[in-house]
This record gives C-alpha cells, structure tokens and sequence, in this order.
C-alpha cells in the first residue's frame, strides 16, 4: 500500500516556490477557500510552465558547513534569486549553517526552466555549493528508476 513519510506545507520549501510563481488565482482567495473547506468550489488555475529550483548551501552542507563567509550574488539573469539562510553585515552577505539561497527557472518546458535556474549560479562567488544536476533530464530519469526499484522491492513496506 501507500506509505506518508511527510505531510507539511511551509512557504519557504521548494516544494512552495516551484508551485506559486505558476498559480493565476490570488493565494489570498485559495487560502479562504482552504480554511472555509471549499477548496473543491475554488477554480484553482496554474500556468501551464515549467519551475526549477536549486538551492545554494554553504561547502560542506550539511555535515560541516563553512559559516560567517561573504558571499557575491550578482544579477541573476532569467532566474529569481529568492534567499533563505543569510545575514547581512555591513554591505556584506554571510553564510549560515542551512541554506542560503536559491534560484527558481521557469520556462516553456523543463529544459528552459532548469537552464534559467542554473544560469543564476554564474554570478555567485564564495564558499557555496549547489547541484548542477537538479532538473536536468539525467537526474529526473534516476530518480524515477530509483522510485520503480522501491516500488518492486519490499522497502517501502517496512
């Protein structure tokens, strides 16, 4: 059968941030709809668009990140810088232990949305890492194979 490993809704996942810069309606009225338990009568539209998003985490994340490091983000093209974990000091910007910051790609399909996303990352300079490999086509179909294995295999069911 089916397994939940996790039920949670919080703004700042990328979960979140994939999804909203797509939704047409007012978030305002889908909320309204959610707490007066009429979502089902809410004529919930999204774009019909592709979203990526990578975060950069400070080197070592998560085990031993680098902390209190000045980071450079310049402008970051197609992409939408959206920050997460950092502190400013001065006209600096500073690493924390989690993650920094991200870039959302969107585009006319996933290939377009992950290049916009990856593209945001040529402007950083400092002690960050990030995972060139989101989005792309290789890690989407490495992640299915891997979920087809679970599914054959008994480990979901423990």
């Amino acid at each position: 059968g089916i397994s939940v490993i996790e039920f949670n809704a919080r703004g700042g996942d990328s979960e979140i941030i994939n999804v909203l810069p797509l939704l047409k309606n007012d978030i305002l009225d889908v909320f309204n709809a959610i707490v007066n338990g009429k979502l089902n009568k809410e004529n919930v539209k999204f774009k019909k668009q592709a979203t990526v998003f990578k975060y950069g985490v400070p080197e070592g994340y998560p085990g031993n990140p680098v902390v209190d490091r000045a980071i450079i983000i310049q402008k970051p093209g197609n992409s939408q810088l959206i920050y997460a974990n950092v502190y400013e000091s001065g006209e600096n910007l500073y690493l924390t232990k989690s993650r920094a910051f991200g870039f959302l790609g969107v585009g006319d399909n996933l290939g377009a949305a992950e290049k916009n996303a990856e593209a945001g990352f040529s402007g950083v300079r400092g002690a960050i890492y990030h995972r060139p490999d989101i989005g792309t086509q290789e890690h989407i179909s490495k992640a299915i194979l891997n979920m087809q294995e679970l599914r054959g295999s008994d480990y979901l069911c423990q």
